[in-house]
């Protein structure tokens, strides 16, 4: 009887564990799937940030042999003139003594209904190269219509003939343009600042003089 007993305990046990080796097998099977799936995940999920770290670098790099579009087009629109979707010089009116309230308020309030158009045609053109507020400052220092005013004034066309690049570094480019003012042939060195994104932030006379 106690043989029987220690027999039948035996198989008991023999097909337990029989049994958790049947059932850990296909559990450590799956963990290690789960292992694979998730090491494949974070190898994708690096890879794809690698991949959008390089085009955000891409983007920022700067040909440093050509002049910025940027530099490019604000040469255009500054110095080929006359130009009176631009120039607010026609505005600069002068309100005589007589003049009765009710025509100043009118003449006033036509003045700046037509500055305002000219300042929404140079954000039109001009607004995507400049930083936030650098176009109001732009236009403010009176360098944009120098040209535009000059060839109003005198009644006589400004053209761009050449835009040649002088130096260009991360952040600041230096450029040469010659043109055609009237009669007479000018160059003159202008000098653009651009933020970390190629925006416009600044730009300067760097220097100026005369060839005829």
């Amino acid at each position: 009887m106690k043989k029987l007993c220690v027999m039948l305990m035996c198989a008991c046990l023999m097909t337990a564990c029989s049994s958790g080796t049947t059932d850990t097998t296909p559990a450590a099977e799956i963990f290690t799937a789960a292992a694979t799936e998730t090491e494949a995940a974070s190898e994708a999920e690096t890879t794809a940030a690698a991949t959008e770290a390089e085009t955000e670098v891409a983007a920022t790099e700067v040909d440093k042999t050509v002049v910025s579009e940027q530099a490019k087009a604000i040469i255009e629109a500054v110095m080929n003139a006359p130009n009176p979707d631009l120039s607010f010089y026609p505005y600069m009116t002068t309100i005589g003594l007589d003049t009765s309230q009710d025509e100043l308020e009118s003449q006033m309030a036509e003045t700046q209904e037509a500055k305002d158009q000219v300042y929404e045609n140079w954000d039109n053109l001009l607004g995507q190269y400049f930083a936030a507020g650098m176009l109001d400052r732009f236009i403010s220092e009176g360098m944009s219509g120098q040209y535009l005013m000059k060839a109003d004034m005198e009644d006589i066309e400004i053209s761009v003939k050449d835009i040649q690049l002088v130096e260009r570094g991360d952040y600041v480019e230096t450029v040469l343009v010659n043109l055609q003012v009237g009669d007479q042939e000018e160059s003159v060195t202008w000098e653009f600042t651009h933020d970390e994104t190629g925006l416009i932030t600044k730009v300067r006379p760097a220097d100026r003089k005369s060839v005829v």
